[in-house]
């Protein structure tokens, strides 16, 4: 293979190895490297696969090396979601590797020689050395090709793997993205169709009759029909996937007094500096918390109502331009204003109104990372409590309320919490009275304990015949309403009358939808009823009044109003542009189902918590 590469393309001698962690984990998955004796330790398995600790530790290093670049003093959390993004890269790496290796996905060492000459690693693109003006420059890779081919150096063995082992995992990713992709198919009908649901637009006047216009006395529903029904929809409207619950305990991430203390000093020491001479703007741009910082803190022009009340006080009591205001408290944070312009404007009335133009610096009141401690530290003291005497005794001991989630399935959202695989899968699977790990929930530290669990099944025929009753008895409503609406129907065609008579001598109010509406819109008074809107976009003006239309509650009659048309010329100058967008987004889509169930289908272990404690 090495010597096919270096005939067709004398390979370029550059070291990068934080890719050269990724090519090893792709080229693994493959089976391309040597199965020789793995390290005991691993982090999880995958489809069976073992994922070593030294290859984990490899992928993280390199991480949290780029990460250092920029975030020099990294919190807990971010070690935490470094890692998270080290697992579920190799988990992605892994599972699209057995794929291609399953679907039989394949490249000829000439293909590979080939891709390796014009098509370089994603990562060389952004060498300085491979560049000119800025931008990837073919003939200086061409050249650095030539040279790394005659280099002694033994390191270029090393990088000629990197460089087609890196290469060969994009086209053979790109492979099965076009084997799968091939499967998203859009024509220029559906385009077509879309543009027009969302452009053609109609309004009409209608009559609708519902349950208080017919006699229902003589609805009589059987409980042997409840139950035939309920046998009819049993398994496409009553089955049910596992469900589980938890009952949890949070503990909210909020600054402490130090906290907030700390803060305001820190403030006050910014406002000394300021009062003492120093550039409000370079101030602002150092220190400042929010987006306005990189512009020397510039709000821009504004008005009364615009701003939250502390600040806005704050701002317009200032006189002259050029002053500052003392620190002001908001919800936010501490702020300290400049007021750097003033004028008057007209508003949306035509009024006069007073407008400044202000800059701040913003800090905000944050949890520090001492506070973070002690809040995970007392987190964890209630958990051994939890473990030790029981998660209610702890709770009630503590006067903590315990809370319980709405019903989930098996890796879906939790009701309350938010998307958690850990937690998802102990619910499942932990045993009852179980204790889980502290988790770090955005906002709060939580705890948990299984709550119930059900297994998949069917709703049971008492849980749910008295929906089934009124479901039947609406049913037999709307076929009533539906009789009477062909009676008022045949009269108005046979009397030929206009709407108005027909609905006068129906004794039902002629109703009309106040403006028009597409397919796609809530109509109101209506709502979505697709029986309505499909009736609406049929009617024509040869056709202008419709037939009984059965709806959810009651029958409709309608007569077209107005209907404006799509403009064909408009829509074959953009067609192309739609179809693309759309073919774009199906492929996107497609791609993104098919990995989901690939990920729900695999076997998936995941040992980090034994190695890492949390």
């Amino acid at each position: 293979m090495m010597h096919t590469i270096r005939n067709a393309a004398k390979p370029v001698y550059v070291v990068v190895i934080a890719a050269f962690v990724g090519t090893i984990i792709f080229a693994w998955g493959m089976d391309i490297t040597s199965k020789g004796k793995r390290p005991p330790n691993a982090v999880g398995k995958i489809n069976g696969r073992e994922i070593s600790l030294d290859m984990f530790y490899n992928s993280y290093e390199s991480r949290y090396n780029d990460f250092l670049k920029d975030n020099p003093d990294p919190s807990d959390e971010d070690y935490k979601r470094l890692r998270d993004e080290t697992w579920n890269s190799i988990v992605s790496q892994t599972l699209l590797a057995q794929q291609i290796r399953e679907n039989n996905i394949t490249m000829t060492d000439e293909e590979l020689a080939e891709y390796v000459k014009y098509v370089p690693p994603r990562e060389l693109y952004e060498y300085e050395d491979l560049q000119t003006d800025g931008k990837f420059d073919q003939i200086k890779y061409q050249n650095f090709l030539q040279n790394l081919a005659s280099s002694p150096d033994p390191r270029a063995e090393q990088q000629l793997f990197w460089i087609e082992q890196s290469v060969k995992s994009q086209i053979l990713v790109s492979k099965l993205q076009e084997l799968i992709l091939n499967t998203a198919v859009v024509s220029k009908q559906d385009i077509y169709e879309q543009y027009r649901d969302q452009n053609e637009k109609v309004k009409v006047k209608y009559i609708f009759i519902s349950e208080s216009n017919v006699d229902t006395s003589d609805i009589n529903i059987t409980d042997d029909e409840l139950l035939a029904r309920y046998e009819q929809d049993k398994e496409s409207k009553y089955k049910t996937d596992e469900t589980a619950t938890l009952r949890y305990v949070s503990i909210d991430k909020k600054p402490s007094q130090a906290d907030m203390d700390s803060v305001k000093q820190e403030i006050y020491t910014l406002y000394e500096k300021i009062k003492k001479g120093e550039d409000f703007a370079k101030l602002a741009e150092k220190y400042s918390q929010d987006a306005s910082g990189k512009d020397g803190g510039d709000l821009g022009w504004f008005g009364k109502g615009r701003m939250v009340k502390p600040f806005e006080e704050a701002v317009f009591a200032l006189k002259k331009i050029g002053d500052v205001s003392e620190p002001v408290k908001t919800q936010f944070g501490w702020h300290i204003i400049k007021l750097t312009g003033k004028r008057t404007n007209k508003n949306k009335k035509g009024e006069n109104e007073p407008e400044v133009k202000a800059s701040h610096i913003l800090l905000k009141t944050e949890l520090s990372a001492k506070t973070l401690a002690k809040l995970k530290e007392k987190a964890e003291k209630l958990r051994e409590q939890a473990i030790a005497d029981g998660f209610d005794t702890m709770a009630e001991a503590n006067k903590l309320d315990v809370k319980e989630t709405r019903p989930f399935s098996p890796g879906g959202f939790i009701p309350g919490i938010g998307p958690n695989q850990e937690l998802n899968e102990f619910a499942f699977k932990a045993k009852k009275g179980s204790i889980s790990n502290v988790i770090d929930n955005r906002k709060s530290l939580i705890f948990a304990t299984p709550g119930t669990r059900k297994p998949a099944g069917y709703v049971s025929f008492e849980e749910i015949k008295d929906q089934i009753y009124s479901n039947i008895h609406r049913e037999k409503v709307v076929e009533k309403t539906y009789v009477k609406g062909e009676e008022f129907y045949q009269l108005m065609t046979s009397k030929n009358l206009t709407f108005e008579q027909m609905a006068k001598k129906a004794g039902l109010p002629v109703l009309e939808t106040k403006k028009y509406f597409t397919r796609n819109e809530f109509v109101e008074n209506v709502g979505r009823d697709p029986a309505f809107i499909g009736a609406a976009f049929n009617l024509s003006k040869q056709n202008r009044f419709s037939k009984p239309v059965k709806a959810r509650s009651g029958c409709y009659l309608m007569e077209l109003i107005d209907k404006q048309e799509i403009d064909e010329q408009k829509y074959s100058a953009i067609a192309d542009s739609l179809y693309n967008d759309a073919r774009k987004k199906s492929r996107q889509e497609a791609w993104s189902q098919w990995y989901k169930n690939i990920y729900k289908n695999s076997e998936i272990e995941d040992f980090r918590e034994d190695v890492f404690g949390s």
